[in-house]
């Protein structure tokens, strides 16, 4: 087994991950990023220059975890390179539309660019390459048994277990082990044992930070803003985080109308026509707002609507598992190796180690871009 990651690996962005299991030839995800003005791909040319494979071509299918911008944007790309199967759960093909187009923010501020990338992209992708995958059930490609199982973190996000005549290896993708309003948690049945697990820790280097201290924060603006008979506006920076959002107001405050920017608008119709409880009696698109300012209500979508409101805050929190649930996840598998990518380093870099001793003897390995890693395990 060789994998080499050709995008994401201390950051988010670009998730891109070669795997040759098998004599079969994988990509885990295909994903965009986006710095200031710049809109990066992962390092395709690296499998050629490599000599890891002479042409594109001779990639056998793309996996997608699910359809974040930062794990799906480049398959345009990679498709406009090279022809190839693309295998995604049915709710990911459903969504692709409107997870391609969420905001990268906080990487672009202008999304002049972004749009270019958008919906025509996604259609293209969903409507002629993807094969959809139905969750809990397998096919196969060579030797190799593929199974698509639930990741909880959105709607349609898969973990992927990749079963071969003499290994194992489970891709987790971005996950959450709890259930959120819009997602049931990661669903992983007892018989996944894999060798090796390709972990998107996105919080695998920080133990001491907890999701539900932004959520509090928010959870006292709106509060105050009910006191006081004001709007409040919640900057979200993807629309699957706004609809969350959007829900945890709904919960907290009842009584307060919450309007919706156009791209969380839609991904509500979207999930409601998936038959999914997306929507509230309180929910109304932005554009049924009065303009009256001496009236509670909030506000959620991205940068633009932002300047007319006096009260504004950030609704960034996560949807990825936290450190203890990544720690007992990779206690419970108990592979011989972990990879940790997605996996920005602490603010300080005290904790960056902490997996490593806390999963020992896991062989726990932070990849480094473009770096090929051969694990071999004994028969």
């Amino acid at each position: 087994m060789k994998l080499i990651a050709l995008g994401g690996t201390d950051y988010v962005g670009a998730s891109c991950y070669f795997l040759h299991m098998e004599g079969v030839n994988l990509l885990l995800d295909c994903g965009t990023d986006f710095r200031r003005t710049k809109r990066l791909l992962p390092d395709f040319d690296f499998l050629l220059r490599s000599g890891e494979l002479s042409s594109l071509s001779q990639l056998d299918a793309v996996l997608l975890s699910h359809g974040h911008s930062d794990h799906a944007g480049a398959l345009p790309d990679l498709l406009s390179m090279a022809d190839m199967r693309v295998y995604a759960s049915q709710l990911t093909v459903a969504l692709l539309d409107n997870l391609l187009l969420e905001r990268p923010l906080p990487y672009l501020k202008d999304e002049t660019l972004f749009k270019r990338f958008g919906r025509e992209s996604a259609q293209l992708t969903a409507l002629q390459h993807i094969r959809t995958v139905p969750f809990r059930s397998s096919f196969q490609l060579g030797p190799l048994q593929i199974t698509f199982f639930e990741a909880g973190h959105v709607p349609g996000a898969a973990m992927i277990y990749i079963e071969g005549q003499h290994e194992t290896f489970l891709y987790t993708g971005d996950f959450s082990c709890h259930d959120t309003r819009l997602t049931q948690g990661a669903y992983l049945p007892p018989f996944v044992k894999p060798q090796t697990v390709l972990m998107c820790g996105l919080h695998a280097k920080h133990p001491r930070y907890s999701p539900y201290s932004a959520l509090s924060g928010i959870e006292r603006a709106v509060r105050l803003c009910e006191a006081h008979g004001e709007p409040l506006y919640i900057r979200a920076p993807q629309a699957t985080k706004g609809l969350e959002l959007a829900h945890h107001v709904a919960d907290v405050c009842p009584d307060i109308p919450v309007y919706l920017e156009r791209d969380i608008w839609e991904l509500t119709d979207k999930l409601c026509g998936q038959h999914l409880p997306a929507q509230r009696p309180q929910f109304y698109p932005e554009s049924c707002w009065s303009g009256q300012s001496n009236r509670p209500s909030v506000h959620i979508g991205g940068t633009q609507g932002s300047r007319r409101f006096r009260h504004v805050i950030e609704g960034n929190f996560s949807l990825h598992a936290d450190y203890p649930d990544c720690v007992a996840l990779m206690r419970r598998l108990h592979p011989a190796t972990v990879l940790v990518v997605h996996a920005p380093a602490d603010r300080d870099g005290r904790y960056d180690q902490q997996l490593r001793a806390d999963l020992a003897p896991v062989d726990v390995i932070y990849p480094e871009l473009d770096t090929p890693y051969c694990i071999e395990y004994t028969k």
